[in-house]
């Protein structure tokens, strides 16, 4: 493993193991400003960084191949929907709702699109020479 894969994969474990902890905490209430519904920001957000923070580790093969995006998208999307159905969990005292599940997935769009467009912009160029890595 090159040591930029071991940054990401450490920044990543990280990040998950502090998402899964706030997103089950029980009763939980994060307030943000007057927005109406602040968590739907939040979960898009939360789930767009771990996305975009799996899909550079490397787990699925070339972060810059297509096939490695799209696996890393299914699980990412999949974990999501685990997270929110989760927290229905009745010790948990926490809300499982479909915009919850929306704004999660929207995230994991968001946040592939990022890692697919930063895995292009750094591909070979076509006489061979490869971009910087990171």
């Amino acid at each position: 493993m090159n040591p930029p894969t071991a940054w990401w994969r450490r920044v990543f474990w990280l990040y998950a193991a502090a998402l899964f902890t706030v997103t089950h905490w029980p009763a939980l209430r994060v307030p943000i400003g007057d927005l109406p519904r602040p968590d739907l920001l939040q979960h898009l957000l939360a789930f767009g960084l771990w996305t975009f923070l799996l899909l550079r580790c490397g787990f699925f093969g070339p972060r810059d191949a297509d096939r490695a995006l799209a696996i890393g998208t299914a699980v990412a999307a999949a974990y999501a929907a685990l997270d929110e159905c989760s927290q229905g969990i009745p010790a948990l005292q926490r809300l499982v709702a479909w915009d919850d599940l929306a704004a999660n997935l929207l995230g994991v769009a968001l946040g592939s699109s990022a890692a697919a467009a930063l895995s292009r912009r750094r591909k070979p160029d076509r006489t061979g020479v490869a971009a910087a890595l990171v």
